[in-house]
């Protein structure tokens, strides 16, 4: 279990701090939003990596969007939501928890999505969606990252800002 006392907090709930991510924010961050309990909480090492591939993968234009000072940075925000749908994909449960395994499940993520479906037929009925341009040309990362609120809230982020990986937003 992850020593929890470097984590900004006064107790639950869990206190974020403003500005620019930090590896305590991301820590108070996956307490607080996604509602990890501190007993499920990943050593420290995951959290580590989780923090830095989403440092390193985030999109950097998300930088330059201005932010009030009084809040998370909004290239934070995206950071943090990219590090916990990273986190999602290979956090290990405690002995006394499946806390990890069971959201995994919930969610689908180790279930193969090889592209979106926009129309479906049998012999006397059909449906049909309108698949965005943007969502046409997503990765197969981009497809894993679809599956959770988390994934999509840091697609959400740095769409809205810029291209990612052929996706516009």
């Amino acid at each position: 279990m992850t020593d929890l006392s470097a984590v900004p907090r006064a107790g639950p709930p869990w206190t974020i701090p403003p500005g620019d991510p930090t590896f305590e924010g991301f820590q108070a961050w996956d307490l607080a939003v996604m509602g990890v309990p501190a007993a499920s909480m990943p050593d420290v090492t995951t959290l580590q990596v989780a923090y830095d591939q989403a440092i390193n993968l985030a999109y950097l234009g998300l930088q330059g969007v201005p932010s009030q000072s009084t809040s998370m940075t909004v290239y934070a925000q995206a950071v943090y939501n990219l590090g916990g749908a990273m986190l999602l994909e290979f956090a290990m449960d405690n002995p006394n928890s499946t806390f990890w395994q069971d959201l995994r499940n919930k969610l689908g993520i180790n279930s193969f999505s090889p592209g979106l479906i926009n129309q479906a037929h049998d012999q006397g009925t059909g449906e049909g969606m309108y698949i965005l341009k943007q969502l046409e040309s997503l990765t197969l990362w981009g497809l894993q990252l679809l599956k959770s609120p988390w994934g999509r809230a840091y697609l959400m982020y740095a769409g809205e800002w810029g291209p990612l990986w052929g996706l516009t937003i």
